[in-house]
């Protein structure tokens, strides 16, 4: 396998080689890892943007959920303060009732569970 130059600097080349001198390391490992590095980085700066993504939709369906259980509860309250809130069709809000139909009076087995 035949080595590839890439050509730097001269003055960042001298500034490099100094300070492997200086800590006693080689140069071709420092350059090896921070080049590793490099690419651990943006990866994880990848994964970040990522999971800030996924926290800022989280955040607006929060929002979107405790603002939509706002509203139920008010038509609730309001319904119940006019005495409006019962099982007919006509009087609960389509909002309350399960998959908008009216409360089903319970038959069969299920009374017995009263007896």
């Amino acid at each position: 396998m035949e080595k590839a130059h890439i050509p730097i600097d001269p003055d960042l080349n001298a500034e490099l080689r100094a300070y492997c001198d200086s800590c006693g390391i080689r140069f071709v490992d420092f350059v090896e890892d921070a080049l590793e590095q490099a690419i651990a980085f943006e990866e994880i700066l990848d994964k970040s943007e990522k999971a800030d993504q996924v926290l800022n939709q989280a955040t607006k369906d929060m929002r979107r959920s405790f603002r939509h259980g706002f509203h139920v509860g008010l038509v609730t309250g309001v319904f119940m303060a006019q005495g409006r809130l019962g099982s007919s069709k006509d009087c609960t809000p389509p909002e309350l009732s399960y998959r908008n139909e009216p409360n089903k009076v319970v038959t069969g087995s299920q009374l017995s569970l009263f007896d």
